[in-house]
Parts: structure tokens; sequence; C-alpha cells
């Protein structure tokens, strides 16, 4: 499948052994979409003239090439993959890619639930929205978020290692918390706690543990001409306790 994910196009496939693969977008031949190609064991195949690839991203095969060492120079880029309570993990950076995100309140017991759909806009008019509580009162006035949609809060934030941590205190004196981790997940509780504080931070900068009054929401924020959507996971109970998130998430 083709996906657009930070303005960065890959192609996403499943091999014939369960493991999820992520290399370029386009074969390195003629441009071709690899996502319109064939997968034929763990390997994917351009749908123009054949080229094959595996999950490196290294070229194995070109079929109108006799030379049998015509490949050895021809690679496109892949991805670190790892696959994690039913999402697709991709990193997108530089280098070795550090340890994935852990979030081990959705792998305890429980019920975990996943949703999609797709927002048509920017990427950062998405991350705006994300942030933003002050609008919920007013667009969300009629929505499943009527435990927080009662009044204006009054907003606060506090920088962190992984991105920011958001409070927003209601009428009733209620906060809620929210936890913006780049680039691309936001997480939340609801309905709101009546701490005012914000979570201490434990090891590297990240949200100590701290209970939930209700399960915790992943959200990841779409991008500009994405093909995949928002991720919603819920889990319940949940606490506030996470790793320090590089990775990117999608739909699996």
């Amino acid at each position: 499948m083709p996906v657009r994910i930070m303005g960065e196009d890959l192609t996403i496939y499943r091999g014939e052994d369960g493991v999820a693969y992520a290399v370029a977008s386009r074969c390195a031949h003629r441009g071709t979409q690899l996502s319109v190609g064939f997968v034929e064991g763990n390997r994917i195949r351009c749908l123009y003239h054949g080229w094959q690839y595996d999950g490196s991203g290294q070229c194995v095969e070109r079929p109108a090439e006799r030379d049998p060492h015509a490949c050895g120079n021809i690679r496109i880029r892949s991805y670190p993959v790892v696959e994690y309570l039913g999402l697709v993990l991709v990193y997108l950076g530089e280098g070795n890619a550090p340890a994935p995100l852990s979030f081990p309140e959705f792998a305890a017991e429980g019920v975990r639930e996943a949703s999609f759909y797709e927002r048509g806009c920017n990427y950062f008019q998405n991350v705006e929205n994300g942030v933003d509580e002050v609008h919920i009162a007013f667009t969300h006035r009629q929505s499943l978020f009527q435990v927080l949609n009662y009044s204006v809060p009054e907003m606060g934030a506090q920088e962190t290692k992984y991105g920011l941590v958001q409070l927003a205190k209601r009428s009733d004196g209620k906060v809620n918390q929210a936890h913006f981790m780049m680039p691309n997940m936001l997480t939340f509780t609801y309905p709101a706690s009546n701490d005012p504080a914000p979570a201490t931070q434990g090891k590297d900068g990240c949200p100590a543990q701290r209970q939930c009054l209700c399960g915790r929401i992943i959200r990841t924020i779409a991008v500009a001409v994405a093909r995949t959507s928002p991720v919603w996971s819920r889990s319940s109970p949940a606490r506030n306790a996470m790793d320090p998130p590089r990775w990117t998430t999608l739909p699996s």
C-alpha cells in the first residue's frame, strides 16, 4: 500500500512470512510506484519491468539483464519496521533506529480498540488542532467529548523532551492533561481529573506513572494528502507511563 506521512512517500507491504516491510515508494528504474506491483515471497516486484527488491531495499532481480551481478549497486531506501499493539511503527530518521515506544498498559489484559478516518488537512493544522482544547467547547458541542465541552478551559503548557505536556483547567476545577509527542502522536485522558498539577517527569524527561480515571487514547496526526488516517487506540484501565516516542505510527 502507498503511504505518505511527514512528507515522505513509502511503500508498505507484508511478505509471505507475515512480516511488514517499508521501502521507498518508487522503483529505481523508471520511477513506477511499487505499491501497484506484486508481492512475491518476502520481496516486491515492480509492475513495469519486473525489477524486484527485498525488504532491505536491495534490488535482487532485473529480468531483462543477463549479467548476474547487474543488481549489486542498485538499492532503494528501506525503513526499520516494528509491529506493536496492532500498529505498524516505521522509523523515518537517519542512522540506527532507537528502541520503539512502549505502552505497557496497552499490552496488559483488557480491550483494545482501533478505528480510522481520513482528515484532509495540512499536517501543521492538525497538530495545532490536537493541542487546542478551546475549540472543543464549540466545535464538539455535541459529540463524544461531552465530558470536556462544558466550558472554555484556562490553558497552560510545558515543553518536554518528547514535545509538550498541556493542561486545560475548566470552570469546575477539573484539569485535563494531554501529551503531544513528536512527530505525530497525542495522548490524553478523559474525563479530566481534579489534579491541577502536571505529572512529574520521570526517566528521559517523560511523564512518570500516574493512574488515570479513564482509558487513554493514542492519536496519530494525519498529514497532507495522506492515504492513512488518524489512529485511535483505546485501552482501559490505563496509566500515563510512556517511553520517548521517536517512531512514526502507521495503520497495520
